[in-house]
């Protein structure tokens, strides 16, 4: 080993490390106490022999296995980032062993057809690639160097997800990273850097929590616009890649987007609307192209009676079609968070390069999934563009969202059903009553019979949960542009609505509509005596879920759901309050103890539960 010059026995440790962090891995979280001691020993042991220097230390198995432990260890693995990082960066970040000959016509055939010339003997693959001024050129690869650079991407990434915001050199590595995203021998090279790229900015983004967002808000724009010019440039033969990339920069916006709330405007500093023009141009091209794949292979699927698919061939058109759907998902969502990032300064962008795509799928066409994506950035425009594109295009999303809740014309998609039922409550909070006025008597009862029935027993609880939520802001919270309508009976809607809180599949419509309660109660809507025990339940697990970290209600609904309570204890008899608390789990009734005795000075009140 290091220390007596024997590398056989190195090695042997090695592999042993290697297979010992294969099993403390496997062992996941519910167990890993059990690997932790060993871990900690074996990263004691690990640490000299990367510091030791000596060419004979297994350094694949040794940096393989710290990624393993660095899984199993999170932020307890921090000590041991600042020598292993090192190694793997070096690992990376190696020039490409490679070579470049003349090349010939033959091989410039292979390369078109999308074949790559492999020398198993040498372990190398080789292309030939057309150079401006000088013609072609054989350019030779070795292979292994390539997996080893692919194996220690891999690695960081590791690194990254485990320790989060302990994770060091963040600047240097997103560098590497940005570079690496743009490496022209391998798609897989590329696509495993984006993909680093994603987890390092995530980790760069916790540790600005409370270090300052500085790194995230510089690096923004770069990997947006680095990102989206290489996901224009890829070639569509690397699906993969393609996918990972434009996967990784959705993670990234994600990463923005669930931070809004308290550091927005710094995140948000250098991302300018002249970069956000310049990358949805390049998504909504990619969009284009993958929407074109989809209609021809689609042509091809339906084929002709004449000449029909045989059965491999058929499987082999569908798992396309399917690949490229997708792909159009993180597409749609990266243009949706740029959306989401500029709100009303995103209008212009929206009419430039999304409308024109995307706006004839909303009622023409026969590709559900296309129909799918623009609903949804129709959605995401009317709710966040401001007053006038919501009057502008409601319209529109209208039209689309009604067939996507048409079974007859929906494909029977439940994402579409979803996505569309979610339109109906944007248009209702958001646009002018007039765009949906004349279908509101057919879209209410549409929505009362899909969330009369038992959540527990709904097929789909996003899908219900969404019409439970429209129908309220059609006919009883916020501003209802149909309330006191005859389309369904007042007590109706609120039995619908109380017997399905609190909600939990989308945060933001649960915060909504949790909100809508208090409002009601508050207004004297719902009475508190005849609905005492639905009213306990509901906060009760409105509660418990806040405690688990859900995030269902803001903390002003939270305040007011206590208040609530309080103004129970002294309106509802105490026989029927003491009834209904003990209908509901001993974590529920906890849960209210605690929340009223915490306020209890606030509300002046005495805790009688």
């Amino acid at each position: 080993d290091a220390a007596t010059g024997n590398p056989e026995l190195a090695h042997l440790r090695g592999a042993a490390l290697e297979a010992a962090t294969i099993i403390g891995q496997a062992l996941g979280d519910t167990h890993r106490e059990l690997f932790v001691a060993d871990a900690v020993n074996m990263m004691d042991w690990a640490v000299p022999y990367l510091n030791s220097g000596a060419t004979h230390v297994p350094l694949e198995q040794l940096l393989s296995a710290c990624a393993r432990v660095a899984s199993v260890l999170g932020e307890d693995y921090a000590p041991y980032a600042g020598v292993v990082l090192p190694h793997l960066m070096q690992r990376a970040t190696a020039a490409a062993d490679m070579e470049v000959t003349e090349g010939d016509q033959a091989g410039w055939d292979a390369t078109q057809r999308q074949q790559v010339v492999r020398d198993d003997e040498q372990g190398t693959e080789s292309m030939t690639i057309a150079i401006p001024g000088r013609g072609l050129a054989k350019v030779t690869v070795n292979t292994t160097r390539i997996q080893e650079k692919a194996q220690a991407v891999r690695a960081i990434y590791e690194h990254a997800v485990a320790l989060g915001a302990a994770f060091p050199q963040s600047e240097a590595c997103l560098d590497a990273f940005l570079e690496l995203v743009r490496f022209p021998y391998s798609a897989e090279i590329r696509a495993v850097s984006a993909q680093t790229l994603a987890a390092i900015y995530e980790a760069s983004c916790a540790h600005g929590e409370d270090g300052g967002m500085r790194v995230p808000a510089t690096y923004l724009p770069l990997i947006a616009q680095g990102i989206a010019t290489q996901i224009y440039e890829q070639d569509e033969a690397d699906m993969d890649a393609l996918y990972a990339m434009a996967d990784s920069l959705s993670e990234i916006y994600y990463s923005i987007y669930r931070r809004l709330a308290k550091f927005g405007p710094v995140l948000l500093e250098k991302f300018t609307v002249g970069t956000a023009s310049a990358t949805v141009q390049l998504f909504m091209q990619a969009m284009v192209a993958c929407l074109e794949r989809r209609r021809e292979t689609a042509d091809i699927l339906s084929g002709s009676p004449q000449s029909p698919l045989g059965e491999d061939e058929h499987a082999e058109y569908a798992e396309l079609l399917r690949l490229e759907e997708t792909l159009l998902t993180p597409l749609v969502d990266a243009v949706g968070y740029t959306l989401k990032f500029l709100r009303h300064e995103f209008l212009p962008i929206f009419e430039a390069h999304v409308l024109p795509v995307l706006g004839p799928y909303l009622s023409t066409g026969n590709d559900i999934r296309a129909r799918l994506a623009t609903v949804c950035l129709f959605d995401d425009c009317v709710e966040y563009c401001g007053a006038a594109a919501a009057a502008k295009f409601a319209p529109m999303l209208m039209e689309g969202a009604l067939l996507g809740m048409n079974d007859a014309s929906n494909g029977q998609d439940e994402e579409l059903l979803r996505a569309a039922i979610y339109g109906i409550a944007q248009i209702a909070r958001y646009a002018p009553s007039s765009v949906l006025a004349p279908h509101a008597h057919s879209l209410v009862q549409h929505l009362a019979t899909i969330s009369s029935q038992p959540k527990d027993e709904a097929d789909n609880v996003a899908i219900h949960e969404n019409a439970v939520s429209t129908l309220a802001s059609l006919v009883l919270i916020g501003n209802a542009p149909f309330r006191g309508s005859a389309f369904v009976k007042p007590e109706t809607a609120l039995h619908i609505f109380l017997a399905n809180l609190p909600l939990r599949e989308d945060a933001d419509e649960a915060k909504i509509c949790h909100s809508g309660l208090c409002d009601l109660v508050e207004r004297n809507t719902i009475d508190v005596t005849e609905t005492c025990q639905e009213l306990i339940r509901i906060i009760g697990e409105i509660l418990v879920y806040v405690d688990d970290e859900e995030d269902l209600a803001s903390p002003e609904t939270l305040l007011r759901s206590v208040g609530i309570l309080f103004r129970m204890q002294k309106e509802v008899h105490g026989d029927a309050m003491q009834r209904a608390f003990a209908s509901i789990p001993d974590e529920a009734q906890a849960a209210i103890n605690n929340a009223m005795q915490q306020h209890s000075r606030q509300f002046n009140c005495v805790v009688t539960p």
